[in-house]
């Protein structure tokens, strides 16, 4: 992580502090649909430490990477590989009663 952006958040997220401060994961542009949360991967802003670890994997590397060059076409392409994202997220379905779980351990089932 950023060393000066580290420091921003722990100003902002002190240890003990107000458990309802709200930091948004794209801080520098929370109210646009963009690229931007790529950008700050890039520099070392990501806010959650799984955004942060996908720039040290050279697969996610290349792929954050080419969302953000300046062209139009990466642009076009972020936008429809996001929305197929979305639809097969959608797809995923949630089970429920008995047929669902919540997990103690997040990466385990139970």
């Amino acid at each position: 992580i950023n060393p000066e952006f580290f420091k921003v958040l722990r100003s902002k997220c002190p240890q003990g502090g107000d458990v309802n401060v709200r930091i948004p994961l794209d801080w520098e542009s929370q109210f646009v649909f963009d690229d931007q949360i790529f950008r700050n991967i890039q520099n070392g802003k990501g806010v959650i430490l799984s955004d942060s670890v996908l720039y040290q994997d050279n697969n996610m590397k290349k792929i954050i990477d080419s969302y953000v060059r300046t062209n139009q076409s990466s642009k076009a392409n972020f936008a429809v590989d996001f929305a197929r994202a979305m639809v097969k997220m959608g797809a995923i379905g949630v089970k429920i009663g008995v047929e669902g779980e919540i997990r103690r351990i997040c990466n385990a089932t139970n």
